[in-house]
């Protein structure tokens, strides 16, 4: 992954939780509207493609109760190599699939729609992703409407947005909901 694309988002969530805390009077008792946990598939942390860590908080778990999970973009050079091993992503695909079954909203930037498709659940609906990526998507994918022209896309609970600049974008869209 690339750091900026969890980072930024945070970012944006503790500007969203400082901006409410401010209107709110920063009166005991008010919750943050924000609070997240990064995870990863075997709860040990991310090394980023730069050589940053990310610290998690644990391992993916189906288990998990969450209003919003967002998806991070794999920063690989080969995405299709990336799903040669379905045993290692099979847990990731159920935890998403059982999330959104509970009504969770799912979100991705950049290459994270390739994971959202590979477990099912943009067939029939719309998606974007990273530019570059748009002829692997659209031939490894062929029943999702792919809109990689546009920022964002949105449909049945599950928000989508381009290279991993779009990540604010994401993060932005998110706030708004």
């Amino acid at each position: 992954i690339l750091a900026s694309g969890v980072a930024g988002s945070i970012d944006v969530f503790t500007a969203a939780n400082a901006v409410w805390a401010d209107k709110n009077g920063h009166s005991r008792g008010t919750a943050p509207l924000f609070a997240w946990r990064i995870e990863s598939l075997d709860g040990k942390p991310v090394h980023t493609a730069s050589g940053q860590i990310v610290n998690v908080d644990g391992a993916i778990s189906a288990r998990t109760i969450a209003d919003a999970v967002i998806v991070t973009g794999p920063f690989i050079a080969n995405i299709e190599r990336f799903f040669e091993r379905p045993d290692v992503l099979k847990p990731l695909f159920a935890a998403l699939r059982r999330q959104h079954a509970r009504g969770a909203l799912l979100a991705s930037y950049c290459t994270g729609s390739f994971i959202l498709a590979e477990a099912g659940l943009l067939d029939g609906g719309v998606a974007t992703t990273h530019w570059a990526k748009a002829k692997v998507f659209a031939r490894r994918y062929p029943e999702v409407d792919l809109r990689v022209s546009e920022i964002l896309t949105e449909q049945n609970r599950i928000v989508c947005s381009g290279a991993v600049t779009t990540s604010l974008n994401l993060a932005l869209r998110l706030v708004e909901k």
